[in-house]
């Protein structure tokens, strides 16, 4: 039988399995540069960037926005603060957040840092991204974290089936316009693109950071927007691309700064966009069981009225006086948040797959390519040519490969999935001559 649109077959596979319902989530993603929290600079001191009155700030914010997963920039490096934000900042008697590992790169003295709800988000794996596009070192280490959702709400007769997760990556690029500068930025975003297409997947990916850029035409947006494999390619879920530095066309998207004058904190007020979360082509459709929620991508405390001006002066009301005063003497740069919907697929416990629940029709790469788990557990494919052999791996939703189940699978293969747990794997064919490759997504008992 052959679909056209190969996800008309998958949902009807995912209503037989699930049987009666699924289970939503809502995950507030936020990114925020702290402006050099714990770093004592001779520009930023103990004086005018106190620690002791940048938690009670940051707290306000927290409370305010409330994420589940929360990125930052300039952080100290040293993993004592990190520890501080946790245990001062965000941490409850009700509400548990909990922290990644600190990476760096060299000498490097400000950091990155990832915390995130332990109720909703688990941490898979971290790793860092230091090489730029021409084999140099990116100024500052790129953390690449892989995110699993998890949900409270699933029935006790239920299990989970489908755990939907997410690579997030976090970034503070060069900063400042000069062409060398802009050069480097482009040259680091080469380096991270490359990472991500030599080692991972397509699938959910998002990208949060204080990026420095002035407008959409630099070569990093482009290379993170118009990349060279399109299905790795990130999308702006704002929708709103152009010259934003010092056009009061983007008034309501500036992030920085929140200050016309100062020490620590840079002035020349509202007039760039630095700041962005950015989502893969996945997460925008929805794809991989996680979609944005279209209208919640805000820059907290903006309200457009601030061009080139100060963030509290006059009256902002785009959030409570006391959280536009902690927004304004906490940083130079505001916070940028979005939204996104987690879809939570499950089965009953009672009611176990059929070979025929489980048989995927492909995308129209290799039009006649098909594949089904028997009774015996074992994948099997049919529509294989003749004398054509393939490569079988699996991954998981987030796109970070499992492991190889075969390297020579034909016709009259049977692939044990004895290594593979339950719940939903991405299964991909590729013909070992041709290199065609194909999709699967099937869910295991």
């Amino acid at each position: 039988m052959h679909f056209k649109n190969w996800f008309t077959l998958l949902s009807a596979i995912f209503l037989f399995n699930i049987g009666k319902s699924q289970v939503k989530d809502t995950v507030t993603v936020m990114h925020y540069n702290l402006l050099y929290y714990g770093e004592v600079t001779t520009f930023c001191t103990v004086n005018n960037n106190n620690v002791n009155d940048k938690d009670t700030y940051l707290k306000r914010i927290v409370n305010h926005v409330q994420p589940d997963i929360l990125t930052i920039n300039e952080m100290g490096c040293d993993a004592t603060y990190a520890k501080r934000i946790r245990d001062l900042v965000l941490n409850s008697a009700t509400i548990k957040y909990e922290l990644t590992v600190l990476q760096k790169s060299g000498s490097q003295n400000i950091c990155n840092m990832l915390f995130y709800k332990t109720s909703k988000v688990k941490v898979v794996k971290q790793e860092k991204i230091t090489t730029a596009g021409n084999g140099t070192s990116i100024v500052r280490a790129v953390d690449l974290y892989e995110l699993q959702f998890l949900s409270t709400n699933l029935s006790p007769n239920h299990s989970q089936l489908d755990t939907p997760s997410t690579h997030l990556l976090t970034m503070h690029l060069k900063a400042s316009s000069s062409s060398a500068n802009k050069r480097e930025r482009e040259l680091a975003a080469e380096g991270i693109m490359k990472h991500l297409e030599t080692n991972k997947q397509p699938g959910n990916y998002l990208l949060s950071g204080d990026l420095n850029l002035y407008t959409n035409t630099e070569g990093a947006f482009q290379n993170f927007i118009d990349w060279t494999a399109p299905s790795y390619n990130f999308k702006d879920p704002a929708n709103r691309i152009g010259r934003w530095g010092n056009n009061s066309s983007f008034a309501d998207m500036h992030t920085q700064s929140t200050h016309t004058s100062g020490g620590c904190h840079s002035s020349g007020g509202m007039d760039d966009r630095f700041d962005f979360i950015l989502a893969s082509q996945y997460i925008m459709t929805g794809r991989g069981s996680i979609q944005y929620i279209t209208g919640t991508y805000k820059t907290i405390g903006q309200d457009g009225q601030r061009f080139n001006g100060r963030l509290d002066t006059p009256q902002n009301n785009a959030a409570p006086a006391a959280v536009i005063d902690a927004l304004y003497n906490m940083s130079d740069h505001l916070p940028v948040v979005m939204k996104v919907e987690v879809l939570f697929g499950q089965k009953n416990n009672s009611t176990a797959p059929t070979d025929s629940s489980n048989s995927v029709k492909t995308n129209n790469s290799i039009p006649m390519l098909k594949l089904w788990i028997n009774s015996k557990r074992e994948i099997q494919i049919d529509g294989i040519p003749k004398d054509s052999e393939y490569q079988i791996d699996a991954y998981n939703s987030a796109g970070s490969r499992i492991r190889v189940l075969s390297q020579h699978a034909t016709l009259s293969s049977n692939i044990s999935t004895l290594d593979l747990g339950s719940g939903l794997h991405i299964i991909r064919a590729k013909n070992t001559l041709t290199g065609e490759v194909s999709s699967f997504k099937i869910v295991l008992p």
